[in-house]
């Protein structure tokens, strides 16, 4: 499925900060920062294992939710409501929606919402693709609604995303 290690990697470190822990990812950046700053490993690695401990705490115990998010994530690009989700699982919307906030402390929506945003920032990557063209195809229903849920997620237009993300695979080119 994964062409390397890395992709992988980082396609479940994207997968775990969207469902279980939105500090996750802020916690990830600021792991690449203390190691930019030299920061002893044996420091890392303690900050490491107490954010894995973290997770590991919030793993989804109940098989619906499971069902439902790993439906989100094979379809992503063609789910446009919870309806549709609570569908595929078998469920009423209104369950669904009580089960997901007991497990992940946050309704369906708004994980559906967060992972259609980190998939955004991997579409924004493509140059081929129109802002237009990546908000209809993860169901925003127009570009001003992408725009506003970049926004409110990044507090970035999805245009000054592009450009950041551009520079990071740049940067990153360089180093290799």
């Amino acid at each position: 499925f994964y062409r390397d290690a890395a992709a992988a990697t980082k396609t479940h470190s994207a997968y775990a900060a969207d469902y279980f822990d939105p500090d996750l990812r802020l916690l990830e950046e600021t792991f690449s920062h203390a190691l930019k700053r030299g920061v002893p490993g044996e420091q890392w690695l303690t900050q490491l294992a107490r954010s894995s401990h973290k997770l590991a705490q919030q793993t989804v115990s109940h098989a619906v939710v499971r069902e439902a998010l790993a439906f989100v994530e094979a379809n992503l690009e063609r789910i446009h409501s919870v309806r549709e989700i609570a569908a595929a699982v078998g469920r009423h919307p209104d369950y669904l929606n009580r089960l997901f906030r007991r497990e992940l402390k946050t309704g369906v929506k708004a994980c559906l919402d967060r992972r259609r945003i980190g998939r955004a920032q991997e579409l924004l990557s493509d140059i081929t693709l129109s802002i237009k063209e990546i908000s209809g195809r993860l169901g925003f229903g127009s570009p001003a609604s992408f725009s506003r849920a970049c926004r409110e997620h990044w507090g970035a237009s999805p245009v000054q995303m592009r450009r950041r993300e551009l520079a990071r695979i740049r940067r990153g080119a360089r180093q290799e």
